[in-house]
């Protein structure tokens, strides 16, 4: 379990704390939608591969605990992260899949959260080493 030692802080609510979760609200509107499967794009140098045995794994979660983690894109609907969600939702037979829309979004950003979400894929396969 995790323990939060006393001497962290947390920053209160305010400029700190809204630049934080920039990516969930923009001017009041929120950032998290439904969008239909086929509006996706996926870019060309997508290097991952997943095996048969990891979408499997996925459907049998989502099918027990839903769809409770949304893909992410950019405004454009460009695909930053879940690309093995979206294999999940086809072989479901989901035509709608949950996203948070990142908007304003370098495309130099938009590659640190795609290595920022591989690499935490990546120290989970040393962990279990």
């Amino acid at each position: 379990m995790f323990k939060l030692e006393k001497h962290v802080q947390i920053p209160e609510m305010g400029t700190k704390m809204a630049e934080i979760l920039r990516h969930f609200t923009e001017n009041g509107r929120s950032n998290f939608a439904m969008i239909n499967l086929s509006e996706i794009i996926i870019p060309n140098n997508l290097s991952e591969k997943h095996s048969k045995n990891q979408l499997n794994k996925l459907i049998q979660a989502i099918l027990k605990f839903g769809f409770s983690i949304p893909i992410i894109i950019d405004e454009r609907n460009c695909l930053i992260s879940g690309y093995l969600r979206i294999l999940a939702a086809k072989e479901l037979g989901m035509t709608q899949i949950p996203v948070i829309i990142l908007r304003n979004i370098s495309e130099t950003e938009a590659n640190a959260i795609r290595l920022l979400t591989g690499w935490q894929k990546i120290q989970n396969r040393i962990i279990r080493l």
